[in-house]
């Protein structure tokens, strides 16, 4: 492969791979449930994402805060490895024992040269399984892709200026040898047929400081 293929492809897949997986991030790096008012969260994660079929995967390492601000929603601030931010606020529609359904509006973006990236996306996270031990949420997300200052036939990050796009997850959260622990499996794949991407898949584990 020459070598100005092979840089467009690893650049393809640094730049598509960290937005597709940070609406958070993949991750969400929290459940449906909002946590109380008042209290803050600190937590961090490392994951690896990649796409079907690809050989190999680029590893991702996330870092958020979250606050608390009423009974039923919080909001986070989180950054990754490669500089990408996300803001995102997590409003619970319903709150029951062994059941909470959610809303977390996600902004991400990524500054890359002269090129500005944006992905808004709206997950939906319902927390099917809430014992004293363990929470697991499965989630479901649409999101936009766009490019700024993007010019046409610039192919940096195969895309065209702007995409749709569809995920799904399943996430977990435990204690376990005094540590609370959130793994999390996600794919996202473009909502049509525009571009011709993989779907990726990303893996992280998480854990609260």
């Amino acid at each position: 492969m020459e070598r100005g293929l092979l840089g467009g492809r690893i650049v393809r897949s640094i730049s598509l791979g960290v937005l597709l997986s940070s609406c958070p991030s993949l991750s969400t790096m929290h459940t449906a449930l909002p946590i109380g008012v008042g209290e803050t969260e600190i937590s961090g994660s490392v994951g690896a994402f990649g796409f079907t079929h690809e050989d190999g995967a680029l590893p991702i390492l996330d870092g958020q805060i979250r606050r608390g601000y009423g009974e039923r929603w919080d909001a986070g601030l989180r950054v990754s490895n490669l500089s990408m931010l996300h803001a995102d606020l997590n409003y619970a529609l319903v709150v029951k024992e062994d059941f909470v359904l959610s809303i977390d509006p996600t902004l991400s973006v990524l500054p890359s040269g002269d090129i500005l990236a944006t992905f808004i996306c709206l997950p939906i996270l319902a927390d099917i399984v809430r014992t004293e031990n363990l929470t697991l949420t499965l989630s479901a997300r649409y999101g936009y892709f766009a490019l700024d200052r993007f010019e046409p036939g610039d192919d940096n990050f195969g895309l065209d200026e702007s995409t749709p796009l569809v995920g799904f997850g399943v996430g977990a959260r435990f204690r376990a040898m005094g540590i609370t622990w959130m793994p999390e499996l996600h794919m996202l794949q473009e909502a049509d047929s525009s571009i011709d991407a993989d779907p990726l898949i990303a893996f992280s584990i998480g854990f609260v400081l």
